[in-house]
């Protein structure tokens, strides 16, 4: 599974952007990444100075509000 991950917002409205691919990753880490990206809803509460999260997954996109718990799993945090 390719994903993406492109935050943009915060105060700085700087953007950045984190990509992995989980057939390069050990299973467990792999499957941990795969079940949260799948859990991710589509939503948008713009929030003044938040940041905005577009996640895409194998070439289908969505926006969220939230996806912090996705980004620690990514950078192995």
């Amino acid at each position: 599974m390719r994903i993406e991950v492109r935050r943009t917002g915060g105060v700085a409205g700087i953007a950045r952007t984190w990509e992995v691919d989980t057939a390069t990753l050990p299973a467990g880490r792999a499957a941990e990444i795969e079940r949260i990206a799948k859990g991710l809803a589509a939503r948008s509460s713009l929030i003044a100075d938040g940041f905005s999260y577009e996640v895409t997954i194998d070439g289908q996109s969505i926006v969220t509000d939230d996806a912090e718990a996705l980004l620690r799993a990514i950078r192995g945090e």
